[in-house]
């Protein structure tokens, strides 16, 4: 049965890209597995290929951010700035000298990738370099990310249903035995994160993160910390330890979705979201 394999040995794959991570189909991510919380057809859609997912500019400035962050002279190195091409517009377009441009646009282009570089606009450059100092600037998080383990994948297997998983945490600090999860948001007021922690489900990641570092070194980690950074100058950044009541709920709801999963794998039915007309009001905020 796909996903299933109670004699896994837990264990961390070093020098496993991001690419190969994701498109991995053997073992279930955080990402996909939430999805099941919603309607187990929204995850058969997502994980077995029926929806997929365009990067959209958020979720590639976000993976520019971490790389930047997480290995910055690795990023310092590899970045290179795209040039502006003579006989285009400034957004790209056509114009009446483009064939030429584009030509020069496209050489450039295989150029750079043929060469392994990061590839980013004046205004990426500009953002991502004023994350990296203000992150620097930060104490709280600088302490968090002076001596760990970067980016390493590790895969797991449940105990209860045998399900696979995966786990990329972004950095688990060995001296202070904590998980840190790096996060670019709109706002880092306190308010406004608590419900990007929920619209994202961070809390359910955590969960499922601590319980692959248990599985693959028989101790799960001491605190689980949130590193958010703005993306917009000035660049705030706030530190925050998930408490106890988070990582519960966390862990509530991964069990939940683990045992939906293995229900569905047995009986290969996947339902929908609602079967029936329902009743619906105003939040009760509202009122």
């Amino acid at each position: 049965m796909p996903l299933i394999d109670l004699n896994l040995k837990p264990h961390w794959k070093e020098n496993l890209s991001n690419e190969e991570y994701h498109s991995n189909k053997n073992a279930v991510g955080s990402s996909s597995l939430r999805k099941i919380l919603k309607s187990p057809m929204s995850f058969y859609a997502d994980f077995f290929g029926q929806r997929k997912e365009e990067k959209n500019d958020a979720m590639r400035f976000g993976e520019l951010v971490h790389v930047a962050v997480l290995e910055g002279p690795r990023f310092l190195e590899k970045m290179t700035v795209v040039p502006k091409f003579v006989g285009l517009t400034k957004d790209g377009r056509e114009s009446s000298q483009s064939a030429e441009a584009k030509k020069k646009k496209a050489e450039w282009y295989a150029e750079a990738e043929s060469q392994n570089k990061i590839i980013v606009t004046e205004e990426e450059q500009e953002k991502v370099l004023g994350i990296m100092q203000s992150i620097m600037g930060h104490e709280g998080a600088i302490k968090l990310l002076k001596n760990g383990a970067r980016e390493v994948s590790g895969f797991f297997s449940d105990p209860q249903t045998g399900i696979v998983n995966k786990i990329r945490p972004d950095f688990v600090s060995f001296d202070l035995g904590t998980l840190v999860d790096l996060k670019t948001t709109q706002s880092v007021v306190r308010s406004d994160f608590q419900k990007t922690i929920w619209n994202y489900r961070y809390d359910f990641q955590l969960a499922m993160y601590s319980e692959g570092i248990k599985a693959i070194t028989g101790s799960a980690p001491k605190y689980h910390a949130l590193i958010a950074v703005e993306t917009t100058a000035p660049y705030e950044v706030a530190v925050y330890i998930a408490d106890e009541g988070m990582i519960s709920k966390g862990q509530e709801d991964y069990r939940k979705a683990l045992d939906t999963l293995s229900e569905c794998l047995a009986t290969n039915e996947w339902p929908r979201y609602q079967k029936d007309i329902e009743d619906i009001s105003l939040p009760g905020w509202a009122f």
